[in-house]
């Protein structure tokens, strides 16, 4: 994905146009995709979110961050393995200890408990095909690039 991006493949899809800032979703969509087709099973798609310690809180939505990342199992059992590939949005922040993890694979770790989910924020993900057919046509014509380099 990174040598996409850096090649400008990217340009005219907006969610992936910045990667690896913002784009943590759909980057995690494609990742799964390529795990399935390679055989990988019982992934799942979590969306956490972040409350800074700053005294802001849930009402007024101040510094309020998402993050997304696929789990291989289910990602409310402490076995689970995180595929993250956007952590590194992250590095010149010091609310999240610069995290540069370009791509992070391995337990849960302090960065990623960082981001609280609840069952609602967590879905099984079974590939590009469970989505609407507009995301799905993006989704495939983005794999395609990225299968292709």
């Amino acid at each position: 994905m990174e040598k996409a991006h850096k090649d400008g493949k990217f340009q005219r899809y907006p969610m992936l146009r910045d990667f690896p800032i913002r784009s943590c979703g759909d980057a995690s969509i494609l990742v799964g995709e390529s795990l399935i087709n390679n055989g990988f099973e019982n992934l799942w798609y979590v969306c956490g979110t972040h409350y800074p310690d700053n005294g802001d809180n849930e009402e007024n939505f101040q510094g309020i961050q998402s993050h997304a990342w696929i789990s291989v199992g289910n990602p409310f059992d402490n076995r689970s393995i995180i595929v993250d590939i956007t952590g590194d949005q992250f590095k010149n922040d010091l609310e999240y200890n610069y995290y540069d993890e370009p791509v992070y694979v391995g337990p849960i770790d302090w960065f990623h408990l960082r981001f609280e989910y609840e069952q609602s924020d967590v879905h099984e993900f079974n590939g590009i095909n469970g989505y609407d057919e507009s995301t799905r046509n993006t989704m495939h014509m983005l794999y395609r690039i990225m299968d292709r380099l």
